[in-house]
């Protein structure tokens, strides 16, 4: 792995291609995975995808991979997030930069 961050309950690193992998408390999507209750004791590479309306820098954060979206969705210009370049987890939510210098919060984004 080439960096490795911890948090309270849940952890995350990124492998030297950029992959995401995550473990520990899953609640309120701490590991990228909606929001199940399930503990994560093994990691697993993840990603997500995003929907961007055209011109307008609006972005929202689909979770998991191949689940539904919503009419807002369908309309939209569909990316899937797969490699990042940092990763820094906090007490109950991980900041990451993807390879196209855009910033997710994922988990409870509550207070900043």
């Amino acid at each position: 792995m080439a960096k490795i961050s911890g948090g309270f309950n849940n952890s995350g690193a990124l492998n030297e291609k950029g992959g995401l992998w995550c473990w520990g408390d899953g609640r309120n999507g701490k590991c990228l995975e909606g929001t199940t209750k399930k503990m994560f004791m093994t990691p697993s590479e993840k990603k997500f995808e995003i929907f961007a309306e055209p011109h307008s820098g609006l972005l929202q954060l689909k979770k998991p991979m191949g689940s539904g979206g919503n009419a807002f969705q369908s309309a939209m210009q569909r990316e899937t997030v797969d490699k990042f370049t940092s990763v820094e987890w906090g007490d109950d939510h991980a900041m990451l930069l993807d390879k196209k210098n855009r910033v997710f919060c994922v988990g409870e984004c509550v207070l900043g």
